[in-house]
């Protein structure tokens, strides 16, 4: 608390510390204080929350912009990624075909595809997680707002790619395994 000559006391000066509640009902109270006190109308008071809110209002929406555009990059990755094991697994039928006519079983095949999936993923993630935490880094650099992400974001974000990797090499593999392999032998 500091103690001020009452004749150099502002309005802009004073903090009011309120417990939760009828915020409305208080900050009605406070402006009839105020009139008051010092005898004159027109105080228009503000929550501080509510300045900090409207002074970082362009940092908060470009956040939120930045979601929505991670959220769409993610699910463009994801299709990415379905449309390349798709590809791949359309690579790989003749070889399967051709396992599977000298004794191999369509677990072993699916389970043949989700570990070369497996050590694809592993790969890229090598490779993104340092990028994704000197790029973390670099953003905070830019725009200090808030704390730093949490760290098991990336995790669960890395957790989904693999998730859907490997989720969509099983239903597209576990196809191609169960296929005849004389209709994939005899196309050539």
């Amino acid at each position: 608390m500091q103690i001020c000559p009452s004749d150099s006391i502002w309005p802009w000066q004073v903090l009011v510390e309120v417990e939760d509640g009828d915020l409305e009902y208080y900050k009605q109270q406070i402006d009839n204080l105020l009139v008051q006190i010092y005898q004159m109308s027109g105080f228009d008071t503000e929550w501080y929350d509510e300045m900090m809110t409207d002074t970082y209002r362009d940092i908060i929406n470009m956040n939120k912009i930045i979601i929505i555009f991670t959220c769409v990059a993610l699910l463009v990755s994801l299709l990415g990624l379905t449309a390349m094991n798709i590809y791949m697994i359309s690579q790989r039928k003749r070889d399967i075909a051709v396992r599977k006519v000298f004794g191999s079983t369509a677990k072993i095949e699916i389970a043949s595809l989700m570990r070369y999936s497996l050590m694809s993923v592993v790969i890229s993630l090598a490779i993104a997680i340092p990028l994704s935490i000197v790029g973390m880094i670099k953003i905070y650099d830019f725009v200090p707002y808030g704390d730093i992400p949490t760290w098991w974001i990336p995790i669960v974000a890395f957790a989904i790619v693999v998730v859907v990797s490997l989720l969509s090499v099983y239903l597209i593999g576990r196809k191609a395994a169960n296929e005849n392999p004389i209709e994939n032998i005899k196309t050539e």
